[in-house]
């Protein structure tokens, strides 16, 4: 999960944010932070979603390069459409818990 970390810290460093500024924002720890851009802590998906709404960015940019090809953007439409239809994290949440069971 490594690659999640470094992608946290360079969208981070891109928002011109120190770590303890992006713990304040998310009233965490400066260490904790620290231990997600090192690989150290796995964020759960509702943090990723808090974390991306804080940089006004999607869920898929902590998962790899932002240049996006055609298949990935369903999941632009599949965020689109939780934006737009006010889709609680918690629901988000619960959606991904629901496809994991049916696998």
């Amino acid at each position: 999960m490594k690659i999640i970390g470094e992608r946290i810290k360079e969208i981070r460093l891109s928002k011109r944010l120190t770590q303890e500024e992006l713990a304040d924002k998310l009233e965490l720890t400066k260490s904790y932070i620290s231990k997600l851009e090192n690989g150290i802590t796995i964020p759960s998906i509702y943090f990723l979603y808090n974390l991306a709404d804080i940089f006004e960015v999607t869920i898929q940019d902590f998962f790899g390069e932002t240049n996006r090809t055609n298949n990935d953007n369903k999941w632009t439409s599949v965020n689109d459409y939780f934006d737009n239809h006010n889709i609680s994290p918690d629901e988000v949440l619960m959606l991904f818990n629901i496809l994991r069971k049916l696998k």
